[in-house]
Parts: structure tokens; C-alpha cells; sequence
């Protein structure tokens, strides 16, 4: 049987955010493949009756990296690179796959695999080569080097597939070298548990959730952070705070919660903070809308999450957004217009790509084209 390792991450990385991710491929891969899942960091247990865990040590990274600009992912590099060697040599896997943090484990990953001579397969998983228009100094010199000398390297010569999340990933990747037939277009999996879904009254969750029942409601999940296009946001709320048939709800933790509720009544903004994954399906359920503002993303979990309850959603112009809804803006104007006009479309666009049969499908021939 073909053995696909698929590496999860250092103990630095936190595999809650892909958990739902590793869980559907499990369920995807394991009744034809045996699937290892290695790496230091651990697995999430919903995930572990699909994969055979193989611990990878860490070790301390050289000193001279120290001098590097971003020092942090280069070395972090280094170790993956390492956990991988180590991996390939003790457990001899006919693919490696790299599952997410480009930016800091792709190279690792596609390195080790040629090094060794088994064929990897990359998951361009967000807007890496434009992370660096987010910075600025040494810091922004940094992250291009990463991203568009490093990683780029990595996407053109070392891969042997890539996985986008959608057109706007695959033609990124394009641009710097990689051959059409080398590219695997497939977007995030769906809900596994069956928890999003629509709900036809949504009244009751409301009331348990102590929010409004005789207004509309636009929420957002995630970061309050500017990475995730909080001042878009607050110009957003500023131009519809006099509208009394809207309540935002904005969930999550970071430097805007803050400044939002000191800025806003709780007629406009109600902020409940951190509400636990287990939990946030009801949000979902009780809104009308789902605003999304941030300028950096691939296809955010979040979209496809309150899509699935049937929420309609208007987000801004970022990586593969567009290939999930028509409701994309580019500007402050452009998002108030869609909301106050209530001018949104509910169409969720190539659906087909997120249904499980299909990315059942599409990513085991990814594995069997490089390995057959």
C-alpha cells in the first residue's frame, strides 16, 4: 500500500486550526492509503483513528540564523527540513505532503523530498507571495525574501504538485513557474460533523444567545487585529451606526475589541469576545449576513462556514474569495452600499469543488500521479 506522509508541524505549530482539515482527509485517504501523520507537534484526537502518528524530535536551530532577517521561520525551516529528513529515512514514504504553513514549512518539506528522492506535494494555502505589502523596514525585506525568493524557489522547482485553494492561487503560482498540469485546484473541506447547517427559525438560538430578535444581523468571527482589516471594519460600522435595523456582531479576540466597544454602542456592536468552536455554529444560525474585511486571506474557513448555514456573505477583494461568492468589494463605499441596500446574492459559486466526493476524488489522483 502507497505510503503518503503528511507533516503536521512543529511544537510550535498549533493543529487546532487545521483540525478540521486533517480529520476530512483522513476520512478521504485511509481506506486507500497508509496515511502517517509526523511532526512534533500533536494530533488532534478527532483525527486519530485515520492516521498512524509518527513522532519527529526537534532540534536547536544554528546559530547564525540568528542574524537572518525573520529569524524566527527561517529557522523554523531549518527544523522542518530536518523533522522530514528524519522521517523519510526511518519510515521510507512514497509521497510527503505539506499540508499548510507555506510559508514556513513548504521549503522544509520539498527540500527533504528531494533530497531523498521521494515527490512532495505543496499546499499553497493563502496570499504568501504578497505578505510582505503587510510590512515594512527590515521586517518587509524579510518576508520577501521568504516568500518571494525562497518559497518561490520552492514552488518551481521543488514541488512536484501544488495544491491551490483556487484560480487566484493557481495563477500566483503560475507566474512563477509552475506548469498547469502540476497544479491541483482544491479549496478547504466542509464541515465533517454536520454542526453548520440552516436553521429555519432562528428566534430561539437569539434569545439563548442574548442577541436582538427584531433586527437584522451581520456578524463577523476572527482576529480583531489590522491584519484581518479591523480599521476597514470600524469605517464600515462608522458609516452605518445611525441604521437601527442592523446589529454587528463581532467575535473574537485581539487589539480592536477594545477600541470598537468604546467606539460604539451596543446598538451597533455587540463584542462577546472569545466563544468557543464547539459553540460558534449557533452564531452562524442566528445571522443574516457574515461581513468579511480582511485584505489577506486564501479561502477563509469562516465564509464557507456561515455559507453553510445559509448565510449570505459580503467580503472584501482577497486571495480566492471570489471564487465562493459574488458579494466582493474593494472599498469601505463599496461594503456599506451592499449592506444598506441589503443588495446582496446568496448564490454560493462552484460549490462542486467543497462537496467531499469531489475532493475525495481530486486529491487522491493528485497522489497517485505522483507516485504511480
Amino acid at each position: 500500500m502507497t505510503r503518503v506522509g503528511i507533516y503536521i508541524g512543529t511544537t510550535r505549530d498549533d493543529t487546532e486550526n487545521v483540525e478540521k482539515l486533517l480529520l476530512s482527509w483522513g476520512k478521504y485517504l485511509s481506506s486507500r492509503f497508509d496515511v502517517e501523520a509526523f511532526g512534533s507537534t500533536p494530533l488532534p484526537d478527532s483525527a486519530k483513528q485515520y492516521y498512524d502518528r509518527v513522532q519527529t524530535p526537534e532540534k536547536s536551530f544554528p546559530w547564525f540564523l540568528g542574524s537572518v532577517p525573520s529569524p524566527a521561520v527561517f529557522s523554523k525551516i531549518a527544523t522542518v527540513h530536518r523533522q522530514c529528513a528524519q522521517y523519510v529515512q526511518q519510515r521510507s514514504p512514497d509521497v510527503l505532503i505539506q499540508l499548510w504553513c507555506f510559508n514556513s514549512h513548504a521549503a522544509g518539506v520539498a527540500s527533504a523530498g528531494r533530497r531523498y528522492g521521494v515527490p512532495t506535494i505543496t499546499r499553497y494555502s493563502g496570499s504568501t507571495f504578497d505578505a510582505y505589502k503587510f510590512h515594512r523596514g527590515v521586517e518587509q525585506a524579510g518576508v520577501f525574501a521568504l516568500n518571494n525568493v525562497l518559497n518561490r524557489f520552492v514552488v518551481s522547482h521543488l514541488s512536484d504538485k501544488i495544491i491551490t485553494l483556487g484560480p487566484n492561487g493557481r495563477d500566483a503560482v503560475k507566474r512563477r513557474g509552475i506548469r498547469e498540469e502540476d497544479i491541483v485546484m482544491l479549496p478547504p473541506t466542509l464541515d465533517s460533523e454536520g454542526r453548520f447547517y440552516p436553521v429555519a427559525d432562528d428566534e430561539p438560538i437569539r434569545r439563548r444567545l442574548g442577541l436582538p430578535i427584531d433586527r437584522k444581523i451581520a456578524l463577523y468571527v476572527g482576529r480583531l487585529s489590522k491584519l484581518k482589516g479591523m480599521p476597514f471594519l470600524e469605517d464600515v460600522l462608522s458609516s452605518l451606526q445611525d441604521r437601527t435595523d442592523f446589529q454587528f456582531v463581532v467575535i473574537g479576540e485581539g487589539p480592536y475589541r477594545e477600541q470598537l466597544t468604546a467606539k460604539f454602542d451596543d446598538r451597533t456592536v455587540i463584542a462577546p469576545g472569545h466563544v468557543p468552536y464547539e459553540e460558534i455554529d449557533r452564531y452562524y444560525k442566528a445571522a443574516d449576513l457574515y461581513v468579511h474585511p480582511s485584505p489577506k486571506e486564501g479561502v477563509p474557513l469562516v465564509i464557507l462556514e456561515a455559507m453553510e448555514c445559509g448565510v449570505p456573505v459580503v467580503a472584501r477583494q482577497a486571495g480566492d474569495v471570489g471564487f465562493v461568492t459574488n458579494n466582493v468589494v474593494t472599498t469601505v463605499a463599496e461594503m456599506v452600499s451592499v449592506i444598506e441596500n441589503e443588495a446582496w446574492d446568496e448564490e454560493w459559486l462552484n460549490e462542486r469543488y467543497f462537496r467531499p466526493q469531489f475532493q475525495k476524488g481530486r486529491l487522491r489522483d493528485a497522489i497517485d500521479s505522483v507516485t504511480g
